[in-house]
């Protein structure tokens, strides 16, 4: 039997569809009584982190391009439709209006952007391999152990990519930069699923090759058309950690510029989950990717001034190709951002497929359909500098 709050809610949304055509209602029903549910109700159809509120009216007609960070208090929200906002962790504010501009909004400041290059397509590697393993539970460790192991994925992508000559960024985690490790990294912070770093071998890349890989790196450097891009030192999720950690990453980081010579300017969001901009511009990075809201696939990069953030447009892997076919078609001029994990080829035999992706991609570029680029070739209208930052401890690095 139905309860009579069930019976409200479905009540509510279809009060909802139907006044939608004729006015604001998307917004009406966030402001529907109790006033105290009003977030609630807004995190139906938008991000909303944990411990946040919005006090007072909220005039959202495109929800899902809304995303509020954790512990965020507002005095109200309005954002118009097709605008990105994203409100940054800890923010307290009488009101956020973001009229006709997408924004992001940290404590510091509130930046305000646009659309930037159309037909634009690029390709990034969440290239993770054993580091994942930081947030997975003992009982199923020994399976994602040959999960993780993507090795030879990694080059096998390397070479479909250079095959036709398609640029990728590959979003490494900081750890596979290492010859080996004692297992101390200098992160205090403990996450959701207990100590990081846990199942870390603290070890050397001879004896758990799946946490150390310097020598794939090296052989991706060797190719002008990829860009060795981070992915957090340990797959961190950063909507849970604390600015403590966000900081000891940016100096590993910095380090890792520094022993590598890389330039190491594009940032990817583990599970593209957004937060800790300012810090992150601290660290160096000026090209971010991940989702803010909730709808998918997304579009679009978007022009910050001192940064750019790409729109995660969709994953390609053996169970999403032929997806990946009708995305490509219907592009229309819209930038477009695809991503996978390197795990993924080696679960499934969808090698060819890809392939014929990868000749359909080139193919759209040498007709002059689409243009196809590296994160880190579109540069921001006003490149942030790295701030320095005092080096804590010396990590194994290669080189």
């Amino acid at each position: 039997m139905r309860t009579a709050s069930s019976l409200s809610a479905r009540a509510r949304g279809k009060l909802l569809r139907e006044l939608t055509p004729y006015l604001d209602g998307y917004s009406l029903y966030f402001n529907l009584p109790p006033a105290g549910g009003r977030t609630e109700r807004l995190a139906e159809y938008a991000r909303v982190g944990s411990r946040s509120e919005v006090s007072g009216r909220i005039l959202v007609p495109s929800p899902g391009h809304v995303e509020l960070g954790n512990e965020v208090r507002l005095g109200s929200l309005r954002v118009d439709s097709g605008s990105y906002l994203f409100v940054d962790h800890g923010v307290q504010d009488a009101g956020v209006i973001c009229r006709d501009r997408h924004c992001i909004k940290t404590r510091l400041k509130e930046y305000t952007g646009s659309y930037s290059g159309e037909n634009q397509v690029t390709i990034s590697v969440d290239f993770e391999a054993g580091v994942a393993l930081s947030h997975a539970t003992p009982e199923t460790w020994p399976y994602l152990r040959n999960f993780w192991d993507s090795r030879s994925c990694v080059l096998r992508l390397a070479e479909l990519f250079k095959k036709y000559r398609i640029p990728a960024t590959w979003a490494t985690c900081g750890h596979l930069f290492l010859d080996g490790c004692s297992g101390d990294h200098g992160f205090d912070e403990r996450d959701w699923q207990g100590e990081w770093f846990s199942h870390d071998p603290c070890s050397d890349y001879e004896t758990a090759p799946s946490w150390y890989m310097p020598d794939v790196i090296e052989e991706l450097i060797k190719t002008p058309h990829f860009e060795i891009g981070y992915h957090t030192f340990g797959h961190f999720r950063l909507r849970h950690c604390s600015e403590a950690t966000v900081r000891r990453d940016m100096e590993l980081a910095r380090q890792i510029r520094k022993k590598w010579g890389l330039k190491l300017e594009s940032f990817v969001f583990p599970y593209n989950e957004c937060g800790h901009f300012e810090l992150l511009k601290e660290g160096g990075f000026t090209n971010f990717r991940g989702n803010i809201g909730k709808i998918l696939p997304s579009y679009g990069i978007i022009d910050f001034g001192d940064f750019r953030f790409f729109n995660t447009t969709q994953m390609f892997a053996p169970e999403t190709m032929d997806r990946c076919f009708r995305l490509l078609d219907g592009l229309d001029g819209r930038a477009a951002n695809f991503y996978t994990h390197c795990y993924q080829w080696g679960e499934r035999d969808a090698w060819q497929k890809l392939e014929q992706w990868l000749a359909r991609l080139a193919g759209l570029r040498d007709a002059g359909k689409i243009s196809l680029a590296k994160m880190g070739d579109l540069r921001p209208a006003r490149p942030v500098e790295s701030k320095p930052a005092v080096t804590v401890g010396e990590p194994c690095w290669n080189r």
